[in-house]
């Protein structure tokens, strides 16, 4: 008995793997890119390649080098299919003032995805990158269109977050999903991929040397 607490205590103290998992639901308030306030839920994206990130909090220095940079790449995202929805724990009050303050007074301005106020630190409780300070961790996690988790990634506070890298997954999956193969090492859209994930082991030794000798023999 005493083994197998210490076993949950442990896996509770390794942080939740959310991966081939259903995404956790949540509903609550946004300020949408139109500077109004919104009460929506992650169920209300259903459909969509969702791209779920959450921050430490406004008014900070990495914070909006991330938000601004997946800004960015909005128009791309969505051409993909994809939604980005940012999560802090500050208020919706702190969100539309940050958002007042253009980049050159340090702020965000007028970006075009929602950001939730997760003031009662609920949402970052269920994703489990709720920090000791009451802020969140560096979290992003991508959810497919039937709403499980295919990517999750949780940077600590000084190491800001590769919005190329998040786009690279989306492409990787959208591949997958579309060709049945699976993507190697540093895989981008319109390279070589490996083959497909339901081949017999054969089939798949010979693939994998075909393509580890084109890419790495010297």
């Amino acid at each position: 008995m005493f083994l197998r607490l210490a076993a949950c205590a442990m896996a509770l103290a390794s942080g939740r793997l959310l991966i081939q998992k259903d995404a956790p639901e949540f509903k609550a308030t946004a300020v949408m890119p139109d500077d109004q306030t919104k009460e929506i839920s992650l169920q209300s994206f259903r459909g969509s390649y969702i791209i779920l990130f959450f921050y430490p909090f406004d008014f900070t220095f990495v914070c909006p080098t991330e938000i601004l940079a997946f800004d960015a790449m909005i128009d791309e995202f969505h051409k993909k299919g994809a939604e980005v929805l940012a999560v802090s724990t500050d208020s919706v009050h702190s969100h539309i003032a940050y958002r007042k303050l253009g980049p050159k007074d340090g702020g965000i301005g007028k970006i075009r995805y929602p950001i939730f106020s997760d003031f009662k630190k609920e949402i970052s409780t269920l994703y489990d990158v709720l920090a000791d300070d009451g802020s969140s961790h560096r979290g992003l996690f991508l959810i497919d269109r039937e709403g499980k988790v295919r990517h999750q990634l949780v940077n600590d506070e000084p190491l800001g977050r590769s919005v190329d890298e998040a786009m690279r997954m989306l492409d990787a999956l959208q591949h997958f999903e579309q060709h049945g193969q699976v993507c190697p090492a540093n895989f981008k859209a319109g390279e070589q991929s490996l083959g497909k994930a339901n081949d017999n082991v054969l089939d798949r030794f010979e693939n994998v040397k075909e393509y580890l000798a084109s890419k790495y023999e010297k």
